[in-house]
C-alpha cells in the first residue's frame, strides 16, 4: 500500500481521484491547504517523506506546479500531473526535465489510474534502492533539472568534464566562451559562478557544489562527479 498526497486549489474537483486510488488501495490525503497558502507548504516541506506519490492538481497553474516541484525534488516522492487535455511532446519533455514523471487525464478511467500508478511504483522502487542518501539524490535531481542557462550549463559541464579537478579561470574562458580570455570574460565568468553557487544554496543544497581553489581556478564538488559517474552507468 503507497501513500498519496493530492495538492489542489480545490477540494471537490478531486473527489473521483481520491475515491479511485483509495479503491485501488492506497492510503490518500487532500489538500488545499498548503496550495493556498505558500508559507504553510515552505514550512512543511518534511510531511512529505511520509507519502510515495503527489498528485498535482489541473487546478494548478503551471508555474505554481513548477515551483512546488522544484521543492518536491529534495525528495524521493514521485511527481505526477493530472490534466485536462492530453500534453504534447514538448510538455512532456520539459515536466520530466522538471522532475514531472507521470500524467494522468483528470477523465481517466480507473484501469487507467492503475496502470500509471503501477509505472509510477517502478519510478519510486529505483529511487528508494539507491545507494545514496535521500540528500544526496536530492542535489543530483537539482543538477540536472534546475533551469540553467545557456552559459551556466556550459560552466557545469566543462567542470564535469574535468572529473573534479581544478580548472584555471583562463581555461574556462576559453572552454566557453571560444576567444580566449578578457578581463572582460573573467568578471562575466565570477559573476556567473557566483549566481550558479547562489541558485544551488537556494534550493536546499547545503554542500558546496562548485569550489573556488585560489591561485588555481574552480573545481567541481568530487562527490557530485563520482554521483554522476554512477548514476550514469
Amino acid at each position: 500500500m503507497s501513500q498519496v498526497i493530492i495538492l489542489t486549489s480545490n477540494l471537490y474537483s478531486e473527489q473521483t481521484l481520491e475515491q479511485d486510488l483509495k479503491f485501488l488501495g492506497h492510503e490518500v490525503f487532500c489538500t488545499s491547504k498548503m496550495i493556498l497558502n505558500p508559507q504553510f507548504l515552505s514550512l512543511n516541506k518534511q510531511l512529505f517523506n511520509h507519502f510515495d506519490f503527489v498528485f498535482l492538481s489541473e487546478t494548478l497553474s503551471e508555474e505554481h506546479a513548477y515551483h512546488i516541484v522544484q521543492m518536491l525534488n529534495l525528495f524521493s516522492i514521485v511527481s505526477i500531473r493530472k490534466v485536462s487535455q492530453i500534453p504534447t511532446k514538448q510538455k512532456e519533455a520539459e515536466w520530466k526535465a522538471q522532475g514531472i514523471m507521470q500524467w494522468l487525464m483528470n477523465t481517466a478511467a480507473i484501469e487507467e489510474l492503475r496502470e500509471k500508478m503501477t509505472a509510477a511504483s517502478g519510478i519510486h522502487k529505483i529511487k528508494e534502492s539507491s545507494p545514496y542518501s535521500t540528500d544526496i539524490l536530492a542535489e543530483e535531481q537539482v543538477l540536472f533539472r534546475f533551469r540553467w542557462t545557456k552559459t551556466e550549463q556550459k560552466i557545469l559541464d566543462v567542470l564535469l568534464k574535468n572529473k573534479g579537478a581544478a580548472i584555471t579561470r583562463d581555461r574556462l574562458c576559453e572552454e566557453i566562451w571560444e576567444s580566449g580570455n578578457t578581463n572582460s570574460r573573467l568578471s562575466q565568468l565570477s559573476y556567473t559562478v557566483n549566481h550558479l553557487k547562489r541558485k544551488l544554496r537556494n534550493s536546499g543544497i547545503t554542500e558546496e557544489m562548485i569550489k573556488t581553489v585560489w591561485g588555481e581556478g574552480y573545481q567541481i564538488n568530487p562527490h557530485f562527479t563520482e554521483l554522476l559517474s554512477q548514476l550514469k552507468n
